[in-house]
């Protein structure tokens, strides 16, 4: 046997059910308020699309229909709302609201979102939020969790973060060179 076999052999036997996993992702978590500011401009973009949705739909029909207690109009925007958010995080991993301030959504087991995560996170989690005026108090636990997670993030086994920027290496400042000072040109 070869140093990597025993090594394997050696994890394998201490953790019998371990999945092989690629190694941990590092990310920074992010924290209640920028988290804010983006569902705040993912609301303006559902608002707008929705608008424009229903606007189509009167145009086109003159009337809106009641089906049970929901009326047509309310259906298309629950239904573009919804599709907003589950599209988005499943295909892009952001909304356009969290695109704009460089957040991300990532599996809390290191995978590909499921659409099951995705399901559960956007779909049932925003509902549980949104069922009544009281439950988007709900939101408030991201602020209090050590993780930032929110009840939504729980369903779908889903953590928001930053995404990794870009560093740059400034030069240090040499100490032998004598200081210049700048000077505005007199009036």
């Amino acid at each position: 046997m070869n140093e990597h076999t025993e090594a394997t052999e050696t994890v394998q036997a201490e953790e019998p059910h371990a999945v092989p996993y690629a190694p941990a992702a590092e990310y920074m978590q992010a924290g209640f308020w920028i988290r804010l500011w983006a569902y705040t401009v993912d609301i303006l973009v559902t608002f707008s699309a929705s608008a424009a949705v229903t606007g189509l739909y009167f145009a086109v029909t003159g009337t809106d229909v009641t089906i049970l207690t929901f009326s047509v109009s309310g259906i298309l925007s629950g239904l573009v709302t919804f599709l907003y958010f589950i599209l988005l995080t499943k295909y892009t991993g952001r909304t356009l609201g969290k695109q704009l301030f460089g957040l991300r959504v990532v599996s809390f087991r290191h995978e590909e979102i499921s659409w099951m995560d995705v399901l559960f996170r956007e779909f049932v989690g925003r509902f549980l939020h949104r069922f009544l005026i009281v439950t988007n108090a709900l939101y408030l636990v991201v602020a209090f969790h050590p993780k930032k997670r929110g009840i939504h993030d729980f369903l779908g086994d889903t953590v928001v973060v930053m995404e990794k920027r870009a560093t740059v290496t400034v030069p240090e400042r040499r100490e032998d060179r004598p200081q210049q000072l700048e000077s505005s040109p007199g009036v």
